[in-house]
C-alpha cells in the first residue's frame, strides 16, 4: 500500500491546511485492503494519483462539510459525491451520481477555517487550553484516565 496524508507539503504542522484540502475534488472508494485482511474492505476518499503523494480523508472527515447520510446504503457505502467535477467508484457514469448536500451545521465552520488562519488559530488556541486545563480522556487503553498538561493523570 501506499502512504497518504491528510494535505500537502505540511502534514505536520499545526495550520488550516486541512480545511483548504476541502476545496479539492475528492473521489470516494472502497478499498479492498488486501494486505490488512483483517480489517475488510474499507472507505475513504482520495484527491490526486493513485501514488504515495495522494491525499486521503475519511468519511468522518468528508462529514464535517458533507451530509452524505441520504446515501448511504446497507453496508455503509456512499453513493454521492462531493464535488461536479469529482470520479465516482464503481464504474457509474459520474453525471449520475447525485452530490452530496453540505453538512450545514459545519459546513460554514469548514469554510471559515480555511479562509482565515488567524480564526482557526484563535479557537485552536482556545481548545487547547480547555484540554490542558481540565483534562481529556484516554480511551484507546482502556483506562479513561483525565490527562493534564502539567503531568498529572487522575481517574
Amino acid at each position: 500500500p501506499h502512504s497518504a496524508t491528510w494535505v500537502k507539503n505540511a502534514s505536520y504542522k499545526m495550520t488550516n491546511d486541512y480545511f483548504k484540502g476541502f476545496e479539492y475534488e475528492w473521489t470516494y472508494e472502497e478499498r479492498d485492503n488486501e494486505d490488512y485482511p483483517k480489517f475488510g474492505e474499507q472507505s475513504q476518499w482520495y484527491h490526486g494519483a493513485y501514488d504515495e503523494n495522494r491525499l486521503v480523508l475519511l468519511n468522518v472527515d468528508i462529514a464535517l462539510k458533507w451530509n452524505y447520510e441520504e446515501y448511504v446504503d446497507d453496508k455503509g457505502r456512499i453513493y454521492c459525491k462531493v464535488s461536479d467535477e469529482a470520479n465516482h467508484h464503481g464504474g457509474e457514469d459520474p453525471r449520475n451520481v447525485p452530490v452530496c448536500p453540505r453538512a450545514y451545521q459545519t459546513y460554514n465552520t469548514v469554510r471559515d477555517y480555511a479562509e482565515n488562519y488567524g480564526l482557526f488559530l484563535n479557537d485552536l488556541e482556545y481548545c487547547m487550553i480547555q484540554m490542558y486545563t481540565t483534562g481529556y480522556r484516554n480511551g484507546y487503553d482502556n483506562s479513561y484516565f483525565n490527562y493534564y498538561g502539567d503531568g498529572r493523570a487522575t481517574y
